[in-house]
């Protein structure tokens, strides 16, 4: 079996598929795991759920440092973006 993920509509494979396989072959794609939203019935649940879980940034700082790790890989990204610009 071949596992596979699932993005924009289209199957990306997460290893080297089989030499048998050809292109063009049929294949049959299932989901590994079942995922259900929530009923529109049922959003009340869901959101107690949610509450359970937790705020994600409880420690004291964490949004800061999440903020200065966003800020500083945009700044690498576009350091990036500046030296492929001048080589080209």
């Amino acid at each position: 079996m071949v596992r596979a993920t699932l993005k924009r509509g289209r199957v990306h494979p997460l290893e080297p598929l089989p030499d048998t396989w050809l292109e063009g072959c049929d294949l049959v794609v299932t989901p590994a795991t079942a995922v259900q939203p929530p009923a529109d019935d049922d959003l009340e649940g869901w959101l107690e759920e949610l509450d359970q879980l937790g705020d994600p940034f409880e420690e004291p700082g964490e949004w800061e440092r999440f903020q200065a790790n966003l800020t500083e890989a945009d700044r690498l990204a576009k350091d990036h973006v500046r030296r492929q610009m001048a080589l080209s």
